[in-house]
């Protein structure tokens, strides 16, 4: 079939029609491969997603078409980061005020624009009741607020900026000698080997 046939770049044409449709659902590998024309069935899309992903040539194109993507959204990986940290260094002071005779959500305007970048969303229930001439009788306007999750955007920035990348040290190398140093001296006396020897290192 001709889109299994290699172009002169490499690609088939089921590949190439792969790697657009991983950028366009978000990479969704398996879905990618079923709107590429590939398997309907989800759990074979699946498997030869699987199998398309691990390629190089289709790695370095999602790479590029990725970067494509960002730069005509003008979006670079500073960006991201800045408003990874706005969510992440959020302050709930900055959006709410509350004393011994209760709470009140701030203007959009006290609150601003850069700190507004941390707001996930905004209800508001307009729970006010006027009569029949439109006079106020009672009820409350409410606003509910919420802002992205801190600790998952703190988990994202510091991955990004590989501040979670530690060294553990061990004794295991001094277990290991003390094993092959044993099983020298058991082979000396006896003419053979261990059973069941650690050889590994």
């Amino acid at each position: 079939m001709a889109r299994h046939k290699r172009e002169a770049d490499g690609f088939t044409q089921l590949e190439r029609k792969f790697c657009h449709h991983y950028i366009l659902t978000n990479g969704d590998s398996s879905q990618a491969y079923i709107n590429a024309g590939g398997s309907k069935n989800r759990r074979t899309a699946a498997t030869y997603a699987s199998v398309f992903l691990k390629k190089q040539h289709i790695q370095n194109e999602i790479k590029r078409l990725t970067e494509k993507a960002l730069a005509k959204l003008e979006i670079k990986e500073g960006d991201v980061i800045k408003e990874l940290a706005y969510a992440g260094f959020s302050n709930i002071r900055d959006y709410v005020e509350w004393d011994d005779r209760g709470a009140h959500v701030k203007a959009s305007e006290e609150v601003g624009h850069d700190k507004a970048r941390a707001i996930k969303s905004v209800k508001i229930t307009d729970g006010r009741v006027v009569d029949g001439e439109g006079n106020f009788i009672g009820g409350d306007l409410k606003v509910e607020l919420v802002l992205h999750d801190k600790i998952a955007s703190l988990k994202l920035l510091g991955t990004n900026l590989k501040m979670f990348t530690h060294v553990v040290e061990h004794g295991g190398s001094v277990q290991i000698a003390q094993d092959e140093a044993s099983n020298e001296a058991y082979e000396k006396r006896f003419g053979k080997k261990k059973k069941n020897a650690r050889t590994d290192s």
